[in-house]
Order: C-alpha cells, then sequence, then structure tokens
C-alpha cells in the first residue's frame, strides 16, 4: 500500500472530530516550546518533517485496546497528561497513530490551543507562574540568508501582552488565524486588518509590509493547501504484531526501551494502569531523603513478583502475562512498599542506592510471606552485598531470575529468609557471586567517599536511627587538613604528602555523622571537635567504639597510624558482619 496524504487542516479536523487517537503504548507528550517552533520553521522552509504511521483499527476491536486523546489546552504543571478516550464516544473510524504523536500533538496544541510553562525565576505556587500563551508567527523579522541562522522564520508562544508588542522588527500574527482563512482573499483581508492595528510610530516601510503579507500567503498554503502529512496506513488487527511494529518504527527516533513497552501495554489492558504506575512512583520517590525509582525499575519488579519470565521482549508481553501483573499488583505494590520502607530505615537514598534492581529480591521474599522482623537483618545484607559487588551491573536480567529461582524453594509464608543459605543455592551468570571474600573486603576497605562506603558504614553503624536523623559521611580528619600546604607545616615529607592525600577520603578516615553535627564540625581538627563536643572522658570513649575509631593519637599528624589502626579494626568487624573468612585479620 503507497503513502497517504493530508493538509495539517485536515489533520487537526480529524483530531477535533475526535477520529485520530493515540493507543495506550504511546508516551506522554514532551515536546517543549523550542522543538514546536522548530516544527513549524521546517513546515515553512519545505524541510521534511517525517512520515506518519497510522493504525486503521476496525470497529470491532476497538474495544480491546485503550485510547488516549490529544491535549489541547496543555499546562506544564495542571494538565500534561493526555486524557483516556471514553471508549463508549469512539468513534466508527479509529485512527491510532503509532508513529508521529509528538509532532501531530505539537500541531493540535499550537493551532488549536495553549501551551502554558512556567516563567524562569518565579515560585511554581506564584498564581502568575505560569501564564497561558497562544502560538504566533513574526511577520517583521528581518529577512536572512537560510544559511546564516539556524531559524528563518520566527515562531514563539506568547501571552497577550507580549504578542502586542510592534516595531519594525517584530509584528505578531496568531497562526491560528490563518489556519481558519478559506483562500489567500481571506488572508488579504487578515493583514489589511492587522495593518491597522500598527502604530504610526512603528514606521514600517512597504517593503517590510509586502514580506510580511507573502510570509502569511505561505503559511496559509503550507497549513490549508499542501498534504505535508505522509502516512502509511496500518490495518493489521493484531496486538502483539502492531506492538513489534511499533518498535521498530519507534527505535528510529528516541529509542524505546522493552520496558517501556511492557508498561504501554499493560495500560493498553488495564485502563488505570498509567494512572497507577505513575502515582506509585511519586510515592516510592518521595520516601525518606528522596530515591530514583522509574518505570523501568516497576517493569522488572513487575515480571519478577508476578512469577512471569524475566525477558524483556515483545514474546513476554502476552495478555496472560499482563493479567498476572494487573491481578497482582496490590500484593506487588504493598511488597515494593515496604521494601522502600526498609531501605528509609537502613538509611538510604536515591544517590547512594547504586542499583534499584538489588529491591526487587527484597520485595519478591516480602511478596512470598517472609517473616520480615525475622528476615530484617539478612535482607539487610542482601541489599548491601549486591551494592558492594556490583552483581547488576550486567545480565541484570539473568541475575533477578537466578535469585528467584533459588529463593523459590527456601522462603515461603513465615519463613525466615537466611542469606547464607542463598548463597550457597544461587548460581549466577557470568561467574558472579553476592558472597564477598577476603581479596574484595581489603579492595572495599580502601573505598573512597561514595554509595560504598556509605553502604559499609550503614552496616558498621546499625544502631543509629536513620529513618529519623539525616547522616552525612563525614571525614574524621577534615578534608581541609590535608592540603599539601598544610601538611609541610606538619612537616610531613613530600613523598608521603600524595599517600596521606590519597588516603583522605578512604574508607579509615570516613564516619556517618548527624546532618547538624557535620556541618557544626567543618574544618575543625578532629581531637579539638572531640573535646568539644564530648568533654567528658568517658562520653569520648564511648563516642570512639560506637565509631570503630581505635585508642590511638587523634591529631593529624599521626594520621598514619590511625589510619592503618582503624584499617584493621574495620576489616576485622567487617568479616564479621559480611561473613568473610580471613586469613590476615
Amino acid at each position: 500500500m503507497e503513502y497517504l496524504h493530508w493538509t495539517v487542516k485536515e489533520a487537526m479536523e480529524r483530531i477535533g472530530a475526535k477520529k485520530l487517537y493515540l493507543p495506550a503504548i504511546q508516551r506522554k507528550f514532551v515536546w517543549g516550546a523550542p522543538q514546536i517552533e522548530q516544527l513549524f520553521d521546517s513546515i515553512m522552509r519545505d524541510y521534511p518533517i517525517g512520515t506518519f504511521l497510522f493504525w486503521m483499527v476496525e470497529e470491532a476491536k476497538q474495544n480491546d485496546y485503550s485510547y488516549y486523546e490529544f491535549i489541547r489546552e496543555y499546562h506544564e504543571r495542571d494538565n500534561w497528561k493526555n486524557s483516556l478516550a471514553a471508549k463508549p464516544h469512539l468513534p466508527d473510524e479509529l485512527v491510532g497513530v503509532l508513529d508521529g504523536q509528538q509532532r501531530l500533538n505539537s500541531m493540535y496544541v499550537a493551532l488549536q490551543g495553549t501551551y502554558a510553562f512556567k516563567r524562569p525565576r518565579v515560585w511554581e505556587n506564584n498564581p502568575n507562574a505560569y501564564p497561558v500563551r497562544q502560538f504566533f508567527l513574526n511577520v517583521f523579522k528581518p529577512e536572512v540568508e537560510e544559511e546564516d541562522e539556524e531559524y528563518i522564520y520566527e515562531f514563539r508562544f506568547l501571552t497577550p501582552e507580549e504578542a502586542r508588542e510592534t516595531k519594525p522588527t517584530r509584528c505578531w500574527c496568531l497562526v491560528k488565524d490563518l489556519l481558519e482563512c478559506k483562500g489567500l482573499a481571506d488572508v488579504n483581508k487578515y493583514w489589511t486588518a492587522k495593518k491597522k492595528r500598527i502604530p504610526d510610530d512603528a514606521e514600517v516601510s512597504e517593503v517590510i509590509e509586502e514580506r510580511a503579507l507573502n510570509i502569511l500567503q505561505r503559511l496559509f498554503e503550507r497549513l490549508n493547501t499542501k498534504p505535508i502529512i505522509n502516512y502509511f496506513p496500518l490495518k493489521n488487527q493484531n496486538l502483539d504484531e502492531v506492538l513489534d511494529i511499533f518498535v521498530r518504527v519507534n527505535s528510529a527516533g528516541t529509542p524505546l526501551a522493552k520496558t517501556d513497552l511492557l508498561f504501554s501495554t499493560i495500560v493498553a489492558h488495564w485502563e488505570p494502569g498509567r494512572g497507577a504506575i505513575e502515582d506509585f512512583l511519586k510515592k516510592l520517590n518521595e520516601k525518606g531523603n528522596g530515591f530514583r525509582f522509574d518505570t523501568d525499575f516497576i517493569m522488572r519488579a513487575c515480571l519478577v513478583l508476578a512469577e512471569c519470565p524475566v525477558r524483556l521482549r515483545v514474546a513476554s508481553f502476552k495478555a496472560g502475562n499482563v493479567k498476572l501483573i494487573v491481578n497482582n499488583w496490590k500484593p506487588i505494590t504493598a511488597a515494593i512498599d515496604r521494601s522502600v520502607d526498609m531501605l528509609v530505615e537502613w538509611g538510604f537514598e536515591g544517590s547512594t542506592l547504586t542499583s534499584v534492581n538489588a529491591v526487587i529480591p527484597i520485595a519478591y521474599a516480602i511478596k512470598r510471606g517472609c517473616d520480615t522482623k525475622a528476615s530484617k537483618a539478612d535482607l539487610r545484607l542482601l541489599l548491601v552485598k549486591s551494592i558492594l559487588t556490583g552483581v547488576y551491573s550486567s545480565s541484570g536480567d539473568q541475575v533477578l531470575s537466578s535469585i528467584r529461582k533459588a529463593m523459590e524453594g527456601m522462603v515461603d509464608v513465615g519463613d525466615t529468609f537466611e542469606l547464607a543459605k542463598l548463597e550457597k543455592r544461587v548460581r549466577l551468570p557470568g561467574g558472579k557471586s553476592i558472597a564477598i571474600n577476603e581479596d574484595t573486603l581489603d579492595e572495599l576497605l580502601l573505598s573512597t567517599k561514595g554509595p560504598r562506603s556509605f553502604a559499609l558504614l550503614s552496616l558498621l553503624s546499625s544502631h543509629l536511627k536513620f529513618s529519623q536523623v539525616q547522616f552525612h559521611q563525614d571525614h574524621i580528619h577534615p578534608h581541609a587538613g590535608f592540603s599539601t600546604v598544610a601538611l609541610r607545616k606538619l612537616k610531613i615529607n613530600d613523598d608521603e604528602i600524595g599517600d596521606w592525600q590519597a588516603q583522605r577520603d578512604a574508607l579509615p578516615n570516613l564516619q556517618l555523622l548527624e546532618g547538624r553535627e557535620n556541618q557544626g564540625k567543618c574544618a575543625t581538627p578532629f581531637s579539638v571537635w572531640l573535646k568539644r563536643e564530648y568533654p567528658m572522658e568517658a562520653d569520648r570513649k564511648a563516642y570512639l567504639r560506637s565509631h570503630h575509631i581505635p585508642n590511638v593519637s587523634l591529631e593529624l599528624s599521626d594520621f598514619d597510624k590511625l589510619f592503618g589502626k582503624r584499617k584493621s579494626l574495620l576489616k576485622v568487624k567487617l568479616a564479621e558482619l559480611l561473613s568473610v573468612s580471613c586469613a590476615h585479620p
């Protein structure tokens, strides 16, 4: 079948008449004002704007899928989601947009609606933060050679006040008005009326006025008479095949991840799915000090917790698997929600959780009904070890499948999850392991300030109330004390200065400190700060014990002694906590 053609006006009329829809597999409208302006500049310059793929859905199949309407009055804060189409009102002739959603919705907002985005440097709660704007064309923009500027035509979303500004280089015409003209005679009448409103002091020459009319005539033709919407009509009614086609056509633009496809497929079979997933993600990411969970995480978690194959391909997204996920949505989200609550309790947040996949086995154990109170310590160890070993850095889906398979026979309702038992049962791809050996531990002891050092310190400081107080990773001997000038004053030779500066940010010189304490400590020498904060000797000793700081000189001049002693002390303690057999304690 050959490509068919519409004018922009015909496409807008079909959207307005509710004959053109967005299948639920489509993304949300995300184009910003600069992208829309560039699109119309391309239209005016006869640049290709790409082809479109339309899905011609037969009437008998329309109720098998879900569809969304195009956004007309876009508001960056209050109206940025496409509305679900009411099925009883679907037309007999329904066309779904498989490729071209962003372009068509951009045209619809520009030509038929409004676009409200936040003004810079204005608070979101300010009632004037999101002024409503319409789409205008500056017909007085000075003429330039095409190779001199990226944009030849100046389109802009403006407020009514901004659009009233007129001067020799600026005259704004509402683009929507040209779409409503019936012919070139109407364009001429429009410009005649527009000229009468130009102030006399604008001093606009006849040449500029004539060029402005030519620009408006060109815009009219591009919108009303030239069939620039070139589309291929797809008549296949099989959802799986349509999804496969959708993946292929979208791979040329923004890459479509398989998890995006699963998300879209769930939405196609479950109307409230989009809102439910977005609301759940918002809830998760607002816990504690904030997380960075995304749709990718939710889709993988759904596959694992619903006992579906963890293979992100179209064949895995059949209606049966989607039904399993939908039917298990409440227990799945309850398990994930409880898992993230535990993360908050253990002190983790978005910046320290290096792999969101590490949360999924915890949620799986909870969904299977493990005794969370008795299992909490080992579930925490599973998270920490997963972060330290980086088992999800590659082949993450295979790792999740392997862990799930191992857990199936060892975790059930009322059971206690035992990490040691899992480590013996699981067989991970590529020779990976959750278990840590002495060589790995020695490397971890030199971890510099970051997610791994936090994971280790949080394990060493399990007595801290992470869910109540925010803790920072603090340098025991302050960072400022390790400048070359400062160390030379302490008579440290140049050969040692480089070593000390490298060790400054390593685990043996790090501790977890309450945020307010850390700010108060700042660059104060540790020995001075300790005596100031804990004047009683007994309290100082208790502090040092709780932070695993050895009984050695706490002066910066003796940093090498503290570093070596604390490294040995931490090795013994972490070997015990992480079940590492050490030949050289």
